[in-house]
């Protein structure tokens, strides 16, 4: 094994969830095979109380196991094949993870909303990586939002990669009963995007109106935020997030909505 494939290697165990150490000395110890600890501490240089640590925790993990020879005990990695078990059960841990976040986040709003005073937060941030961001945001939201402006300029913006995995967001909701609705007051040009077009279209509702909307922008209301973007040559979104600015807002919104044909 190269120094260069190892480091690769270690980069990778790292990864996985392995520390710097924990992944020196699996390495090690598929090269040498079954080693004592004082050897193995001597051969990587660390020492001997760090190194039963190591082994230990490796061991817990379930990439490692000791084998008593006489007074001696020998330590080996088993099987690579170990780590496959180990990203299934980091992939558990993250699904756990994920479902106690859930639940955990409308409780840390209420907190927020009631210690706030009813007061707005205002959040400003630059390049399309922000933008791309907010977006997502916006797609995963469980409740309906609203677009206005020049949404064929926003979505233009972004890389058809980064389009795609927008668009799919908002299909995590898409069977679900209270499947939020997505309205645009938008120029006609949003009709010539295909990739647009096909995701989603029993969500949509939008209102064309009359000639091109000039501006480089777009406001998005969601979740009692209002969000707005620039698209000129430095792109960048401010968030206002406040319960009754939001409402207000989306009462002129509708109001415009109606005043369509």
């Amino acid at each position: 094994m190269t120094n260069s494939t190892k480091l690769d290697l270690e980069k990778d165990l790292r990864k996985l969830g392995l520390s710097e150490n924990q992944s020196l000395i699996y390495l090690t110890l598929i090269k040498l095979g079954p080693i004592t600890a004082s050897r193995l501490s001597e051969d990587i240089k660390m020492k001997r109380s760090t190194t039963y640590l190591i082994l230990d925790q490796l061991m817990g993990l379930g990439l490692v196991f000791s084998n008593r020879k006489g007074k001696k005990t020998f330590f080996a990695s088993e099987k690579p094949d170990r780590l496959e078990k180990l990203t299934k059960r980091m992939r558990r841990e993250v699904i756990s993870a994920e479902l106690v976040l859930e639940k955990m986040i409308p409780a840390l709003k209420d907190i927020a909303s009631t210690g706030s005073g009813g007061e707005s937060k205002i959040t400003h941030l630059e390049g399309i990586n922000a933008v791309k961001n907010i977006l997502l945001d916006i797609a995963s939201s469980k409740a309906s939002w609203y677009v206005f402006g020049s949404a064929t300029k926003l979505l233009k913006k972004l890389s058809l990669k980064d389009l795609r995995e927008a668009l799919e967001e908002g299909e995590v909701n898409k069977h679900k009963a209270s499947s939020p609705k997505i309205y645009f007051i938008t120029d006609k040009d949003i009709l010539d995007l295909k990739e647009f077009q096909k995701h989603l279209p029993e969500r949509r509702e939008i209102k064309i109106v009359p000639g091109e909307i000039g501006v480089s922008s777009a406001m998005i209301l969601y979740d009692q935020k209002i969000a707005m973007f620039s698209f000129e040559k430095n792109p960048f979104v401010t968030v206002i997030e406040g319960k009754e600015l939001h409402e207000m807002v989306k009462l002129m919104y509708m109001m415009v909505w109606r005043s369509i044909k």
